[in-house]
C-alpha cells in the first residue's frame, strides 16, 4: 500500500473518530430532530413503513423538501429501524468521506502537502463535525458536491465526456438533496467555456451534463406534476421562501420573521396581499386536501405574495441584498449552530471560521495566475451566493462551499511553511 492510500486510510478513520466521539460522548444520540429535521424524520419514517413520500398521519404526499435525505434515512430506517443513534452514525460515516474528496480534489490541482493540509482541515472543521449531529441534510450534500467537483477537476486536467456525464449524475443528486445550485446550470458552460476557449466542445459538454442532470430530476418532477397537475421541478416551498426572507422585517434571512406571532404576521400579509380569502398560518404551511388546498396552491399564494411585494417595495431589495451577504458570511454564525445543538462557548468554532476564511483569501492571491484551474471552486460560491440572495441567506447554505475555502486555505498554509523552511535554511547555512 502506497503512502497515498495511507494518508487516505489515516484521515477517514481520524475523521470519523472525531465525528463519532462528538455524537457519542458529547452530545446525545438520541436526542430527536428539530426545524426541517423533523420533516426529514416523518417522511423517511413513512418511506419506510411502505407509505412513500407523504406525512403522517394521513400520509398526504409532499414535496417541501427534496427526496434524496429523506430516501437516506428510510434506508437507515428499515434496516436498523427508527434509531437516531444510528442515523447519526451512517451520518459521521457520510461525512468522515469528506477529507476523502478534499484530498483527491486538491491533488489534482496542487501537490500532496497541500493537499494533505487541506485534508486535515476539513477532517477537525467544528461546524462539519457539528452537522452530523443534527438530522439535516447538509452532510450529505457537502460530500454529494464534492464528488460533482471531483469530475469537474477531472474533466480540467484530462476532458472526457464521461465526466460530463457523472458530474451531471452528482450535480442532480445535489439538487435532489438540497436545491442550493440550480444556477450550475449556467455555470457550467462558462466554466468550460473559460478553461478551453472552445465554444462548440464547452457546449457539448454543458449538453451532456445537464441533459444527465434533468433525467435524474426527471422522475421527481414527474411525480409531482401526479400530484399537484402543476410543473414543481423540485419543492413546493419556492414561494414561501421567497415571501418570508424578501419581507422587510426578515433582514434577509427567514429568522426574524418566524419568530413572530404566525396568526398575527399571516393575516396581516394575507389581508395586505388582495387575495380573496384568509387561511390561518398553519393551514398556509402545512396545507392538505380536507381544507382544498394542496402545497402548491399555497405556495403559489406565496409566490404572488411576494412578487406583488416586491413589485410595490423595488428599493427594499437592495438592502435586502446586502444584509442576506452579511447574513451569509457573518464570522460569527454558528452562535446559532451552537445554540441548536446546546453548546455554550462556541470560541473554537468562531476561530475555525476566522483560520479558514482569511487564509483561503490569502490562497486565492496566491493561485491568481493559476485562477482557472480554481474556477469551478468560485463558480459553486458564487452560486449558492445567488441562491442566497435570491431566497434566504441561512447559514446551513454555507456549508456545502466551505471544503473550498479549506483547499484555498490550504494553499496558503502551504505556501507559509515553505517560505518558513526556506528561511530556516537561509539562516543555518
Amino acid at each position: 500500500m502506497d503512502n497515498k492510500n495511507k494518508f487516505l486510510i489515516l484521515i477517514f478513520l481520524f475523521s470519523l473518530a472525531l465525528r463519532l466521539t462528538y455524537n457519542f460522548f458529547l452530545a446525545d444520540p438520541d436526542t430527536p430532530p428539530t426545524s426541517d429535521g423533523k420533516y426529514f424524520d416523518k417522511v423517511a419514517l413513512n418511506i419506510a413503513n411502505g407509505h412513500g413520500f407523504t406525512l403522517p398521519p394521513n400520509n398526504i404526499p409532499t414535496s417541501r423538501k427534496t427526496p434524496a435525505y429523506p430516501f437516506f434515512l428510510a434506508i437507515i430506517y428499515k434496516i436498523f429501524g427508527h434509531s437516531y443513534s444510528i442515523a447519526r452514525f451512517f451520518q459521521s460515516i457520510v461525512d468522515a468521506l469528506i477529507p476523502i474528496f478534499v484530498y483527491l480534489i486538491t491533488i489534482e490541482i496542487f501537490d500532496n502537502k497541500t493537499a494533505m493540509i487541506a485534508a486535515v482541515l476539513s477532517a477537525i472543521d467544528p461546524p462539519l463535525i457539528i452537522f452530523t449531529s443534527q438530522i439535516f441534510s447538509e452532510s450529505l450534500l457537502t460530500f454529494i458536491t464534492l464528488i460533482f467537483t471531483y469530475f469537474m477537476v477531472k474533466e480540467s486536467e484530462k476532458p472526457d465526456l464521461r465526466n460530463a456525464f457523472l458530474a451531471g449524475i452528482f450535480l442532480a443528486l445535489s439538487l435532489l438533496t438540497r436545491p442550493i445550485f440550480p444556477f450550475m446550470f449556467i455555470f457550467v458552460f462558462i466554466w468550460k467555456i473559460v478553461m478551453i476557449k472552445d465554444f462548440k466542445k464547452s457546449i457539448i459538454f454543458g449538453t451532456v451534463l445537464v441533459t444527465t442532470s434533468l433525467i435524474v430530476i426527471l422522475p421527481w418532477t414527474w411525480r409531482n406534476y401526479q400530484i399537484y397537475k402543476k410543473f414543481v421541478p423540485l419543492t413546493t416551498t419556492v414561494g414561501l421562501t421567497l415571501w418570508l426572507s424578501n419581507d422587510p422585517s426578515s433582514r434577509g434571512a427567514s429568522r426574524p420573521q418566524w419568530a413572530m406571532p404566525r396568526r398575527v404576521t399571516f393575516k396581516k400579509q394575507f389581508e395586505n396581499s388582495g387575495e380573496n380569502s384568509y387561511l390561518e398560518s398553519e393551514d398556509l404551511l402545512f396545507s392538505t386536501p380536507e381544507i382544498g388546498r394542496d402545497e402548491k396552491e399555497s405556495d403559489d399564494i406565496f409566490l404572488r405574495m411576494s412578487l406583488k411585494k416586491i413589485k410595490e417595495q423595488p428599493s427594499i431589495l437592495i438592502k435586502l441584498i446586502s444584509l442576506k451577504l452579511i447574513a451569509f458570511w457573518d464570522g460569527f454564525y454558528i452562535w446559532a449552530v451552537c445554540d441548536t445543538v446546546n453548546i455554550k462557548k462556541p470560541i473554537f468554532v468562531i476561530i475555525s471560521f476566522a483560520l479558514a476564511v482569511p487564509f483561503a483569501i490569502a490562497g486565492a492571491y496566491i493561485t491568481r495566475k493559476r485562477w482557472k484551474d480554481v474556477s469551478i471552486f468560485y463558480f459553486l460560491i458564487l452560486s449558492v451566493n445567488i441562491t442566497g440572495i435570491i431566497f434566504h441567506a441561512d447559514y446551513r447554505l454555507r456549508l456545502a462551499v466551505m471544503p473550498y475555502f479549506m483547499i484555498l486555505a490550504a494553499v496558503t498554509y502551504n505556501w507559509i511553511i515553505i517560505n518558513i523552511s526556506n528561511r530556516i535554511k537561509e539562516i543555518t547555512l
